[in-house]
């Protein structure tokens, strides 16, 4: 299961969460394949890029229209702000890290490890 990070806007809680069909949305809109969003990151984070990954991926992984996307944003105080933050932790979370293993190859990440810092993944119910 691919964890999301769970945020509040006034007393509405909204779970981002970039499932196999959200990351299918984000490529369409943004014309870009994950490995290039990848290298995107790399070097920055644009407002265009969290925009449309909040559109992908609010409402639990189904997605949302961008204008609805975008207030969401605005509550939280822009694109810079917590927006931009949360979409790359759900990012993160959406992609499997590889760590070295005890016997010195890569091993998967554990599950439930979040790097959102305070944010905990949400897992889906």
């Amino acid at each position: 299961m691919i964890d999301g990070v769970t945020f509040k806007v006034g007393a509405q809680s909204h779970t981002l969460r970039l499932t196999t069909m959200a990351m299918v949305r984000l490529e369409r809109s943004t014309g870009l394949k994950t490995h290039e969003l990848m290298d995107d990151l790399k070097t920055g984070v644009s407002v265009e890029f969290v925009s449309h990954a909040f559109a992908a991926g609010l409402n639990d992984g189904k997605g949302m229209d961008m204008e609805d996307a975008a207030e969401i944003m605005d509550e939280l105080g822009g694109a810079f702000g917590g927006p931009m933050q949360i979409a790359l932790d759900a990012f993160t979370l959406a992609l499997p890290q590889p760590v070295e293993s005890p016997e010195g190859g890569d091993a998967e990440k554990p599950k439930g490890k979040s790097a959102a810092g305070k944010r905990k993944p949400v897992p889906k119910t």
